[in-house]
């Protein structure tokens, strides 16, 4: 579990980054998730201001829980394809970049 009063930010400048579904990244601020490669998410996040999601590769929400996604800015971004098993609610901005297509 990643927990912080303000932020968190989780980097891997070159590989996958993968938080397991046992796992969870809260702040009560903002949340950031940065991947080189593929950025998988299977476990809670969540922070009311922002959530960014950014990955070199792939993005995707595998497994059969679904997720929730939601604070005032969602930003999910991706080298290649986007995949959200859940829901995706932003109450300013929901912003979705791929440079390889999006799947539903």
């Amino acid at each position: 579990m990643l927990a912080s009063a303000g932020s968190v930010r989780l980097v891997s400048q070159t590989g996958t980054l993968d938080l397991g579904a046992a796992a969870s990244a809260t702040a009560s601020s903002s949340v950031a998730l940065i991947a080189g490669a593929d950025l998988l998410v299977r476990g809670a996040v969540s922070g009311p201001v922002a959530l960014e999601f950014r990955a070199g590769g792939l993005f995707a929400t595998p497994g059969t829980d679904l997720l929730s996604f939601s604070a005032a800015t969602v930003v999910i971004q991706a080298g290649s394809s986007i995949t959200v098993n859940g829901t995706i609610a932003g109450s300013s901005r929901v912003e979705l970049i791929s440079d390889g297509g999006t799947s539903p």
